[in-house]
């Protein structure tokens, strides 16, 4: 089944495989992974652009993955993204399915 977001099409499979990444993101801290907190920030967690730089991927790239615009993600890139956030096996499993 399909639904129509803005311009995008989704499918209600991809959405589901996109929330370990903001849950797990959202509850790590700069400091949680080896880099300097800038004061107060906005939203919880690390921002996106911080962890595409642990994992080695373009921020643009890291959102687009995160919110389920691009579902061709190699192994290399959702194991280094899953590294990064320090998912266990249980929680690479969603995104791996993508």
């Amino acid at each position: 089944m399909r639904r129509k977001t803005s311009d995008v099409s989704v499918t209600n499979a991809s959405v589901p495989a996109t929330l370990p990444l903001r849950v797990r993101r959202a509850a790590l801290q700069p400091e949680d992974v080896g880099l300097r907190g800038h004061g107060v920030r906005r939203v919880p967690g690390l921002r996106r652009e911080e962890l595409a730089m642990l994992a080695g991927v373009s921020p643009t790239y890291y959102s687009r993955l995160e919110q389920g615009l691009s579902t061709n993600a190699s192994e290399a890139v959702i194991a280094s993204i899953a590294r990064a956030l320090n998912l266990t096996r249980d929680e690479q499993a969603p995104v791996q399915r993508r």
